[in-house]
């Protein structure tokens, strides 16, 4: 049994996924450095739901649909940004 992703970089085979396919598939998609370094850690913390992820991308027809769905695994408010750290 195995997995595949679509990307704009092509398709993605996973027969067991690894963290080096993540990394490819994070890598793929064009994420900032920022998130690239929140999804690593978010995967290395949450090893268990690498595949639970991979089953749930092979849902999106495209690579923004992937990239939002992501980001919600590691967005909170103020995350990339300074400005809720200001006081008014």
């Amino acid at each position: 049994m195995f997995s595949q992703i679509l990307s704009s970089t092509g398709l993605i085979r996973i027969e067991k996924m690894s963290t080096s396919a993540m990394q490819d598939l994070i890598n793929s998609l064009g994420f900032t450095e920022e998130e690239k370094d929140a999804l690593r850690i978010y995967f290395i913390r949450n090893e268990k739901r690498q595949n639970d992820v991979l089953t749930s991308l092979s849902d999106y027809t495209t690579d923004e649909a992937k990239l939002v769905f992501l980001r919600s695994l590691i967005f909170t408010p103020g995350m990339f940004s300074h400005r809720d750290s200001i006081e008014i």
